[in-house]
């Protein structure tokens, strides 16, 4: 991260999706990169943080001046979208504001729910204030959409997919260590459950010495 910004990203949400913007921030608090990648890549930082949540890191008494300071100081914007979400001014006014400073391209939409690009009022979840800072459709990272398999693993991948927007690398780059981790862990629970099962039934007398 360039040093002239103190935070990696700044995290703009509607409180309806506030679970999403914490949950959100604290992966990327405990995110750390892999090693072996940091070696190879070595303008890689070992971790993605600090990132700014209004709730969190402001007083109780912040005033609009509070947030454009902290906008300034962002590297980059994640919007979570939603229906919600696009409908609100005050999302719109923290768009409007780090697109004048940093740019359309420093602008990550990450869509919870709604329907991106729809311009319908009851499933479009990217602001009008998204749409007039560029004048092609932002790539969005969409939860909902990322691949097939359970919804917790939708968001695995999607949390990858915003670390390498954020560093400015290939998604693959990132995901491929991370899956063969989640691997690992999985084969190593199965082992852990074989083991206690072979110990149970030995302790009950059903498998000789």
């Amino acid at each position: 991260m360039e040093q002239q910004f103190q935070y990696y990203a700044f995290i703009s949400y509607k409180r309806e999706d506030e679970k999403w913007a914490k949950w959100l921030q604290d992966r990327l608090r405990w995110y750390k990169l892999p090693s072996k990648l940091c070696r190879q890549i070595t303008r890689l930082p070992k971790k993605v943080w600090p990132v700014f949540r209004d709730n969190t890191d402001l007083d109780s008494g912040r005033l609009e001046e509070n947030i454009r300071h902290e906008l300034e100081r962002s590297h980059y914007l994640i919007v979570i979208c939603s229906p919600e979400a696009a409908r609100s001014p005050w999302v719109g006014k923290e768009v409007k504001y780090f697109a004048t400073l940093h740019g359309a391209d420093k602008i990550i939409p990450f869509v919870v729910s709604g329907i991106p690009y729809s311009n319908d009022i009851e499933t479009e979840c990217i602001h009008e204030q998204i749409k007039a800072i560029s004048q092609e459709e932002l790539l969005a990272i969409n939860v909902r959409e990322e691949g097939i398999g359970s919804f917790a693993m939708k968001k695995k991948r999607a949390f990858i997919r915003v670390v390498a927007r954020l560093l400015d690398i290939k998604f693959n780059t990132l995901w491929q260590p991370y899956e063969r981790i989640l691997r690992i862990r999985k084969w190593s629970t199965g082992i852990g459950v074989v083991f206690i099962l072979i110990r149970f039934i030995h302790l009950v007398g059903l498998l000789p010495d």
